[in-house]
């Protein structure tokens, strides 16, 4: 008798998706990340079981069950894509979203490629500055071990909330550095607040802890200690255009010491900023390493201001290294000059933003539904296609076809969709953009804007004192009863032929001056009668 023994197979499992259909998937993921609008796994999950439903295909029974796809499918197509990974995504505001625009490149890259033109910079005379604040509780710390299947694991802090300490730093393209520059939340300073730091840093200090105007003109002369600048040999030196940097009295003192001051398109340091791209990152990683530490090392005693300067210290020995600088010189495009540093899918978000808003004339003409559907997908879809393996078979019109129709429906059904468009305010500051802040014309603009608003405060202040002397209020006067001698006086002053009174019993005339012989005033009226009339005495 022979046995025949079973051998498991290995065959392919059956797949819901196509490949076609899987591809139209991972496009939608993509354009959709991009669009700084990622999915997670449960939104990826709920968008394949109403892609499924959508096209009528056979799917598990139990993705109805949950109205969602199974963790078994997500494996497979995490497997089957190896170009996609679970990430943790960055906080990004609107503002930058929108304001890093092609546009606004463009014209930081015209000024910054003029001024190479006319002074011929070399690596090493290129500067960026930057701010950026470290507060005595970290906001994340790495992971610890801890007995397995505990739900909380707890770590020490000094406080519910910290207090946070701005810092200044500069560096060149060669990899050079400034020692740093903090700023106290405190409206005195104090010597022990650097007791731990390095001993060429420098400190001020101000009631917000953030950099103004009177503090950036500190920094400048601190930055001019170690840089070496003259009107024969300048510098350039690159900053966002915070309205910190906008002081007259520091641009003055910029411009006598061959300082030129370029700015960044605003909201747009994310990107362009060299300091934003490649060494706050690790900075901020090592200094809640330091924390952790201290925290650790001094048990029971908390993290205080005091100690953030010496923690940033050496954070910075760790990140300050001269490949993290000049990658971040590279990235950029700065140095060395690089204008197509930045790509068309790096712009898809501030495009779909113009697009969108040309849509509000029809908005008004359309019902619900299809405003749904207006959602300018189709660019984006094109950018990202270039940017993908080009296919080797040949594309079909049919082919493009089923892939538009399935990336619509997509659009469609997918979980990002675009708020209606809102008109725009003419309210707040007007939008800035790239300058040279030590240019003749920005100078003499900042100097009439302070002039305004000088004379605005000087208007106001007067108006203010003249409406305080309009409505002033005189104190009132203490009221007394006057006494009957007054009362006598007062009416023996008057005319002489007019009696004061008369009395009321006998019709006669009263005496000019009333006394208690001659005279008595009634309980109720107060009238004064002739004491004889009463038929009254005196005791």
């Amino acid at each position: 008798m022979v046995v025949v023994h079973r051998v498991a197979s290995y065959t392919t499992p059956k797949l819901v998706f196509n490949e076609e259909q899987e591809e139209a998937l991972v496009e939608y993921i993509i354009r959709c990340c991009h669009l700084y609008y990622g999915l997670s796994i449960t939104e990826l999950k709920k968008l394949a079981y109403e892609f499924a439903r959508k096209l009528n295909i056979v799917y598990p029974a139990n993705w109805d069950t949950d109205h969602m796809a199974g963790k078994s499918w997500y494996y497979g197509f995490m497997l089957r894509h190896k170009n996609l990974s679970l990430r943790s995504p960055e906080q990004t505001s609107l503002n930058r979203i929108k304001s890093f625009c092609q546009e606004n490149v463009d014209q930081f890259f015209d000024n910054y490629s003029a001024i190479l033109e006319t002074h011929k910079f070399e690596p090493h005379q290129i500067w960026n500055m930057d701010e950026t604040g470290f507060p005595t509780v970290p906001t994340k710390f790495g992971k610890i071990i801890a007995v397995k299947g505990v739900k909380r694991v707890g770590q020490a802090a000094s406080a519910e909330r910290g207090t946070l300490v701005s810092m200044a730093l500069a560096v060149n393209a060669v990899g050079g550095f400034v020692p740093p520059f903090f700023v106290f939340p405190r409206k005195n300073m104090q010597s022990y607040f650097m007791d731990s730091a390095s001993p060429n840093a420098d400190a001020t200090c101000n009631e917000s802890g953030w950099m103004q105007q009177n503090e950036f003109v500190k920094y400048i002369r601190h930055f001019l200690k170690y840089v070496n600048s003259s009107r024969q040999k300048p510098i350039l030196l690159l900053l966002d255009n915070h309205t910190s940097h906008l002081s007259i009295e520091a641009i003055d003192l910029a411009l006598e010491n061959g300082i030129i001051m370029l700015t960044f398109p605003p909201h747009c340091s994310h990107k362009m900023q060299p300091l934003d791209v490649s060494v706050y990152g690790p900075l901020k990683g090592y200094y809640s390493t330091e924390c952790k530490n201290w925290q650790t090392a001094n048990a029971g005693k908390a993290l205080d201001i005091r100690h953030i300067p010496g923690l940033v210290c050496a954070a910075l020995d760790q990140a300050l290294t001269p490949a993290n600088i000049k990658s971040g010189f590279i990235k950029t495009g700065i140095c060395p000059l690089k204008r197509n540093a930045f790509t068309e899918s790096d712009f898809v978000q501030a495009s779909l933003s113009g697009q969108i808003s040309d849509v509000a004339p029809i908005e008004n003409a359309l019902n619900e539904e299809e405003r749904r559907r207006i959602f300018p997908m189709g660019a984006a879809c094109q950018t990202f296609s270039k940017s993908t393996k080009p296919s080797t078979s040949a594309t079909t019109p049919t082919t493009m076809s089923r892939s538009s129709s399935m990336a619509s429906v997509l659009s469609e059904i997918g979980p990002v969709q675009p708020a209606m468009p809102q008109k725009r305010s003419n309210r707040g500051r007007k939008p800035m953009k790239s300058t040279v802040l030590t240019s003749i014309e920005n100078i003499a603009k900042l100097k009439e804007k302070r002039q305004k608003c000088e004379d605005a405060k000087k208007k106001k202040e007067g108006s203010t004192q003249k409406r305080k002397r309009s409505y002033q209020i005189e104190p009132a006067k203490k009221r007394t009863q006057p006494t009957r001698a007054a009362a006598s006086k007062k009416e023996s002053s008057s005319s002489s032929d007019e009696d004061v009174d008369f009395c009321m019993i006998c019709m006669e005339n009263l005496p000019a001056k009333l006394t208690k012989n001659n005279s008595i005033e009634c309980n109720k009226c107060q009238r004064p009668f002739h004491l004889k009339c009463v038929n009254m005495s005196l005791s």
